[in-house]
C-alpha cells in the first residue's frame, strides 16, 4: 500500500504545472511566516528542494532574515551519515552529482544534532496529523 501511494504521490507532484508548484510553495512560505512555531527557535535544519518538492530557498532566505542559524544536511560520500552544515549564504552551496544544491565539499562549519531546535522534514506525503511518507 505504501509503495502504491508513494508512486502515485510522486507522479502527481511531477505532473504539477510550474505556476501551480510556485503558488503552492508560496502558500507554504506564507503559512510559515505567519506562524509563531519557530519564533523561539535558533537553529533550524531544512532540506534543499528536489523534483518539485516545496521550494525551500525562499524559506531559507526568510530564516536568515529572522536571524536564525540554518543547517542544511549533506550526505557523507560513501555512507548514509549526514553532515549537518551551518550555511550563511547560498554561496556556500554547489550542485551535487544528483543535481541537488548542497553545501560545498570543503564546507567546514557544522552543527551538532543537539543544537538543532527545529527540522523542516522532506517527504512524499503527510497526513493531517503529521505522519510522514518518505521516499522508501
Amino acid at each position: 500500500m505504501k509503495r502504491t501511494l508513494r508512486k502515485s504521490m510522486i507522479q502527481k507532484r511531477r505532473s504539477m504545472e510550474l505556476e501551480e508548484w510556485k503558488q503552492k510553495s508560496h502558500d507554504i512560505l506564507t503559512r510559515i511566516t505567519a506562524s509563531s512555531l519557530i519564533d523561539s527557535k535558533e537553529t533550524i535544519m531544512i532540506f534543499m528542494d528536489f523534483r518539485k518538492e516545496v521550494m525551500t530557498k525562499p524559506i531559507i532566505s526568510w530564516l536568515w532574515d529572522q536571524g536564525k542559524q540554518v543547517v542544511i544536511p549533506r550526505v557523507k560520500k560513501g555512507s548514509a551519515i549526514l553532515d549537518l552544515c551551518l550555511i550563511e549564504s547560498f554561496d556556500d552551496m554547489e550542485l551535487s552529482s544528483m543535481g541537488i544544491l548542497e553545501p560545498k565539499a570543503n564546507h567546514d562549519r557544522f552543527a551538532a544534532p543537539a543544537d538543532i531546535d527545529f527540522v523542516f522534514m522532506p517527504g512524499v506525503a503527510f497526513t493531517k496529523d503529521g505522519g510522514r511518507l518518505g521516499y522508501g
